[in-house]
């Protein structure tokens, strides 16, 4: 992903979500839609995306809502997919995006569910939680309550 590249910290600490939407519309002049598969439990998308996030959370990258049903604790994976290289619909992911609305678009496809496949035509670096990863298939589950948190008291 070249938008953590090109995000500012300085703007970041200052500005917030707002200072994504400059460094995501600067990678979306760079960014070349990857033919992919992804099977999510009964549900499958073939075509060609820009961008594609797989998160057992509410929210990605820190701020942005991964879909508007995402919850850290209901065992699922929440994933979308932006299928889509018109200008115009890049400019309107980012407006939605910043309001955690991307998958009311036509041009998200997105579901739920508790297993992830993703394959491409070749090998591509991912991002895979603030780590680049270089693969060509992502096999992704969601662990339910693998994490145990202990309170004292």
């Amino acid at each position: 992903s070249r938008i953590p590249e090109l995000l500012d910290p300085n703007k970041k600490s200052r500005f917030g979500r707002l200072a994504y939407v400059p460094a995501i519309l600067s990678a979306l002049h760079q960014i070349r839609p990857l033919s992919m598969v992804i099977e999510a439990d009964d549900k499958k998308f073939e075509g060609r995306a820009i961008q594609l996030v797989v998160s057992s959370s509410r929210f990605h990258g820190g701020w942005f809502p991964t879909t508007e049903t995402a919850c850290i604790d209901d065992g699922l994976l929440s994933i979308y997919a932006v299928a889509t290289t018109e200008r115009w619909a890049m400019i309107r992911f980012v407006l939605y995006l910043i309001r955690g609305r991307q998958e009311r678009l036509p041009e998200v496809w997105s579901t739920e569910a508790k297993h992830v496949k993703v394959t491409l035509k070749k090998e591509r670096k991912f991002i895979l939680d603030g780590d680049p990863l270089n693969a060509k298939e992502l096999d992704i589950v969601c662990d339910h309550r693998a994490l145990r948190v202990m309170v004292a008291g």
